[in-house]
Order: C-alpha cells, then structure tokens, then sequence
C-alpha cells in the first residue's frame, strides 16, 4: 500500500492509493473518525492493525478522489527534526565522487559516514526548488531511498529492524 499527502481545495490531507493507483482516499474513509493532515501525526497514532483494516478496503475498490483532482505532496513536509543520512555508502558512490570532485583522495569504504541534513521543507512532485542561484549556480541531485522509521527503539536486533520502519520513499 501506498500512503500518500495530497491537497484538495487548498486543504492538505494523508491517504492512501487505490491499488490501480488512480484513485486516493483520505484516512477518514478507511479509519472512520479520523482525518489525518499530515504523515508525522499518522505515522505516531499508527496501530499494526491498521494495515489488515486498509488491505480489506482497498480490496473493495470503492470510488475514490480521481487522482488527477489532487496534487500529490511530499509525504513528509515538514521533518520534526534533521534527517539522517548515510554518505559515499557504497563503491559505485564513492568512484562517481572522485570522478566529479577531480580528487582521488577519497578512500576504501571500511565503515558508514553519516551526516545530517538540515531541512524545513521537503519539496513534494513537480515542485520548483527555490535555490540560490546566485550562490551556486549548480544542483546536487540524486535518487536516494527514505526509509522511514516509524516507532522508537535502540539496539534493534537485525531480525526486527523491519518491525520499526513504517516504510519507503524516493530522496533526494
């Protein structure tokens, strides 16, 4: 399944896609009684027995918002706090950077690098990024996966990490 933020009339809503992927419904039509605006509040409230009550309606492929009606967000706007990431992870990674660096002092990957992102919002499809052209007229880009963690926890054994994460979606 598929939950996406999408605005409808100047309101921003959570839901989740048809399993065609054209139609969205919003969490008030697959949770009677709630109307999640936004994925952090969903991602915090969520319950494991959700996921059986969403399958179930999809699975009735009721009559949905048409998804060209709406304009799909990113699914998380605004992160409560810096996001975590994990640099030059891989060899592919780190020959592409000493390519476009011109250096060749990066070495061997022998452990993961990671670094935070300072970030206030996060640009959802089609959106136009507002840079600082007149700082660098250059963008950095690249396809990274978000994994997002769902519910708190330390020292996960590597046979549950996958009960902590709430899902994925693409980066940059």
């Amino acid at each position: 399944m598929k939950f996406v933020t999408y605005s409808k009339d100047e309101e921003q809503y959570v839901g989740v896609l048809s399993l065609d992927e054209k139609k969205v419904y919003s969490t008030g039509e697959f949770l009677p009684g709630t109307e999640y605006k936004d994925m952090v509040t969903f991602i915090k409230d969520w319950k494991d027995q959700w996921r059986e009550v969403i399958k179930e309606f999809l699975a009735l492929k009721k009559d949905g918002l048409d998804i060209k009606e709406v304009k799909i967000l990113a699914p998380i706007i605004k992160p409560p706090h810096d996001i975590i990431s994990l640099g030059v992870n891989y060899q592919d990674h780190l020959e592409e950077s000493r390519r476009s660096m011109k250096i060749n002092t990066l070495h061997e990957i022998k452990a993961p690098v990671y670094f935070s992102k300072r970030t206030i919002e996060i640009l959802g499809p089609e959106a136009e990024i507002q840079g600082h052209f007149e700082l660098d007229k250059y963008l950095d880009y690249e396809v990274e996966l978000a994994v997002i963690i769902g519910k708190k926890g330390s020292d996960i054994p590597k046979e549950s990490v996958k009960d902590y994460i709430f899902g994925y979606s693409i980066f940059n």
